[in-house]
């Protein structure tokens, strides 16, 4: 219930106002002064709540003697409620669009904790037209398969990462990233990187962590676009030579390369061990 009052004060509610609006779904019809042992709110207080709720059309009134109180069904009044809100982003967007300044293109924005990052990455993909490029690890592929199925629906081309050695269910051309081990990956990376890549216009580049630490950088500067599209595209191809040719003939050619050894060398070691057994020292 706690959480309940939590979310309806999401919504606007004073702390008040929800304790009294649920204590009428659970008690109704009442009086104040009923109301009001129901709720815990004094009574020198609990018909001013009252008003207030019944002036955004949270409330009906009966009249009798005394007046007795129902509550406006939860459905009708959250339907209300979102009609009322939507109306008022439309109205705010129109108006922000007058007052605001064009964005400049070389910003590169800064977001901080997982609940944003997630949302970032749900608005990318929701404005694709034509084009994703992503790069996913399992936790993120269950808050974005939605919005992935929504623009696979609109047409939109998805080329999708995956960094999970089990196969999975996710809109549009999914690739794996499994040549080595997650566990290493996870440790040299810091943490399960994030790369969402939108009609070659913007990107999204992040490390999710925990809830508090995780973060990311959006941007449409054209060369950092480029250079995580890029980065996407290269780890597909990965993932097709090693279908094609199997993933120990393509380790021994990185390893046994002495141009590269040394820097490739660093992607299959946790810093401890090898994790490629075709290392040649």
């Amino acid at each position: 219930m706690s959480q309940c009052v939590e979310h309806l004060q999401q919504l606007g509610f004073a702390l008040n106002e929800a304790k009294v609006y649920l204590a009428l779904l659970q008690y109704n019809p009442v009086t104040g002064y009923e109301l009001s042992n129901k709720s815990g709110i004094r009574r020198s207080l609990v018909y001013d709540v009252l008003n207030r709720l019944i002036a955004r059309g949270a409330v009906y009134t009966i009249a009798e003697d005394p007046v007795k109180y129902m509550p406006v069904p939860y459905d009708k009044f959250l339907d209300t409620v979102k009609r009322d809100f939507e109306h008022s982003i439309e109205t705010i967007k129109e108006e922000l669009d007058q007052a605001a300044l064009p964005h400049s293109l070389e910003y590169i924005y800064h977001i901080k904790g997982a609940r944003n990052v997630r949302s970032e990455m749900l608005q990318i993909i929701e404005q694709a037209e034509r084009e994703l490029l992503l790069e996913l690890w399992m936790p993120q592929v269950g808050d974005v398969r939605g919005a992935l199925a929504g623009a696979q629906g609109r047409g939109v081309s998805i080329h999708t990462m995956l960094f999970t050695s089990t196969r999975v269910e996710n809109p549009g051309h999914n690739f794996y990233h499994d040549y080595m081990p997650l566990e290493v990956v996870a440790t040299r990376l810091k943490g399960h990187h994030t790369i969402v890549v939108r009609d070659n216009q913007e990107a999204l580049i992040g490390k999710m962590l925990d809830e508090d630490t995780s973060w990311a950088v959006t941007t449409r500067d054209p060369a950092l676009v480029m250079v995580a599209r890029e980065f996407i595209i290269h780890d597909i191809m990965i993932d097709l030579l090693i279908r094609e040719f199997g993933k120990d003939k393509l380790i021994k050619i990185w390893m046994s390369n002495p141009d590269i050894h040394g820097i490739v060398h660093e992607r299959f070691t946790d810093g401890t061990q090898s994790a490629a057994s075709g290392d040649p020292e």
